[in-house]
């Protein structure tokens, strides 16, 4: 009986460890299921957390693309919020701040950005035709037909607007303005009668327009000696000039030990990227520099010393820098001839590719005979986009005897100097077209920066065009420090 007992009790203990193991179990079962559930919902929230964040980043990435666009407005906001996949975006922009704000929304989770815009623009000196800190006197003569200002016997300064801008100011000054040369707007219009007088190519200047220049009045001349708007209200808006990258490169070819070269009757063909350093000096004489496949990387030429090219071809998206002898010996270089280019005659001239650029670190002189690729006439329909950048002096300079109107230098792109910029077109010299612009001085200059000098411009004609088509994209040019839309301030951004 006491066996029976015995038995008895011990299966009540085991009954009863089996339901123990059994709750214990369960309990186990259930917290795996909730910690699996709870991951489930934390990987849930992860996803849609990344997602809202996703969002949030498409609406700073689509607000930017409205302010580099001009569309929205100048706000970049949008209107309600944009649906994306799973949710949406919101963006608002504050105009005064330059703070830009992205919402984005998935399943109840919400992510926030905000980061400041720096809108910037081109350099309104690259918009026009003619512009500098300071001036002399442009010159002109009279007109020899009032009914026809294009008439290439005018002999001064002829500076237009080849846009459809009405409004665009083609001559602006830092100092005081003197205009006895002509200043007009596109051709077309002028050769349809009668004259618009609002049809005009304005000049401004920010210390005034001198009193010897001639005013526009409707009736009593058709193509008065300079046409300006008075009300225009603006600023120069010269370029930040920066000289560091190209002086960089030019202590490099110094350090090659190659002495001068001279190429003479030859064909240098290089690959696109192609580097090629020479511590002395280069002359370029009745040869072709040439890029062998022009839509590649620009062919980069660095040279110590000094450059001639003389009745030479430069190819296209070809780049030489000149160095002048020093990278930053001030006194040296602001009187050292860095770099000439010049031609022959009307039969032999220095010929310019597309998309070449030419950096001198001292003085340039751009002499007889040279012209874009194509412009054998002022009539060809070439666009060249050539770029002549001068650390210090630039001088346009005809001397050859000219017994026609043909144009001595026919350049189309952009010269800028830091300094000056001087135009001297000698008693037997030719003619001179330059259509894109002419910059002298830079954000931040001081004077004698700036100035733009016409010499002996009255026994020949100077035109000066502002040609959109021939200014290339500033944003590629080393030299300037240009944001030409709406970036984002990455050091600003923050995430909520």
């Amino acid at each position: 009986m006491f066996k029976n007992r015995l038995l008895s009790s011990e299966k009540g203990y085991a009954l009863a460890f089996a339901l123990g193991i059994m709750v214990i179990m369960m309990l186990v079962g259930t917290m795996f299921t909730v910690l699996i559930y709870n991951e489930m919902l934390s990987f849930s929230r992860h996803k849609e957390i990344a997602q809202a964040y996703y969002l949030t980043e498409a609406g700073v990435n689509h607000a930017l693309w409205n302010l580099n666009n001009g569309v929205s407005g100048s706000v970049a906001s949008e209107a309600s919020p944009i649906s994306l996949g799973n949710g949406s975006y919101y963006t608002v922009f504050d105009s005064n701040s330059k703070l830009l704000t992205s919402i984005g929304k998935v399943a109840g989770v919400t992510k926030k950005i905000t980061v400041h815009v720096t809108l910037g623009v081109t350099p309104g000196s690259f918009d026009r035709a003619l512009s500098g800190a300071k001036f002399t006197a442009i010159h002109g003569d009279e007109i020899s037909d009032p009914n026809d200002p294009w008439d290439m016997n005018y002999k001064g300064v002829f500076i237009h607007n080849a846009t459809t801008d009405l409004n665009k100011v083609v001559v602006m000054s830092d100092g005081q303005l003197i205009i006895h040369g002509y200043v007009v707007n596109d051709e077309k219009e002028l050769n349809n009668p009668p004259y618009d007088p609002e049809y005009l190519g304005y000049a401004y200047s920010n210390a005034g327009v001198g009193p010897d220049s001639k005013r526009y009045v409707e009736g009593s001349k058709v193509y008065p000696q300079a046409h300006w708007k008075d009300d225009i209200v603006g600023q120069v808006e010269l370029p930040e000039f920066d000289t560091s990258s190209y002086e960089k490169k030019i202590a490099s070819a110094k350090k090659e030990e190659t002495g001068d070269v001279i190429w003479n009757n030859i064909t240098k063909t290089y690959d696109p990227g192609t580097q090629v350093l020479i511590s002395g000096d280069l002359t370029i004489t009745g040869s072709t520099v040439q890029n062998s496949n022009p839509s590649g990387s620009a062919v980069e030429i660095v040279v110590f010393e000094n450059v001639v090219i003389d009745h030479s071809t430069i190819g296209s998206n070809v780049t030489i820098i000149a160095g002048g002898g020093s990278v930053n010996d001030k006194n040296k270089l602001k009187n050292e001839l860095a770099l000439e280019i010049k031609g022959q005659n009307k039969n032999v001239w220095t010929t310019l590719g597309d998309e070449c650029q030419f950096y001198s670190n001292g003085m340039t002189k751009i002499a007889d005979y040279v012209r874009t690729e194509g412009k054998d006439t002022p009539d060809t329909s070439d666009d060249g986009e050539i770029t002549i950048i001068s650390k210090y002096g630039v001088n346009v300079l005809t001397e050859h005897d000219s017994s026609d109107t043909d144009y001595h230098i026919n350049y189309e792109g952009i010269i800028f100097s830091k300094q000056k910029v001087d135009f001297d077109l000698k008693t037997n010299g030719g003619d001179v077209r330059i259509a894109g612009c002419v910059v002298a001085g830079s954000a931040g200059a001081v004077s004698p920066d700036g100035y733009i000098n016409f010499g002996s411009t009255t026994q020949h004609r100077l035109d000066i065009i502002f040609f959109r088509g021939a200014v290339p994209k500033l944003d590629e040019l080393a030299a300037f420090k240009v944001v030409t839309g709406a970036v984002l301030d990455y050091s600003t951004w923050r995430e909520r």
